[in-house]
């Protein structure tokens, strides 16, 4: 199947039409909004566009299958980990911030 989904979590804001914007991510494994602090990247499950490639199906088939064995986890950690140690050559970009901002950028900055 040749399926692409965009994840949204229920307490995200769009001020515009978010469409016209996904078409910059094509030709990519996923795309996420991320977190940059001391301990390095965060990729954020809460917004994520996902295309049905091999490695995109590889991340979530391992996710879900790590999650049923580690049940209080956050399945966020759990996609970092699998997206850091489990498979290789992904191609992934960042939501632009401008695009995309997260929760944090936007209330409080």
């Amino acid at each position: 199947m040749d399926i692409s989904v965009f994840f949204v979590d229920i307490d995200s804001v769009f001020m515009k039409n978010p469409v016209p914007i996904l078409k910059q991510y094509s030709n990519i494994d996923f795309a996420t909004q991320q977190e940059h602090d001391s301990n390095g990247t965060t990729h954020v499950s809460g917004l994520m566009l996902v295309h049905a490639t091999p490695k995109s199906i590889q991340i979530f088939e391992e996710t879900a299958k790590q999650q049923k064995g580690q049940k209080l986890k956050p399945d966020q950690d759990i996609l970092n980990s699998v997206i850091q140690h489990h498979v290789s050559n992904l191609t992934i970009r960042e939501f632009e911030q401008s695009n995309f901002s997260d929760g944090r950028t936007y209330f409080l900055e």
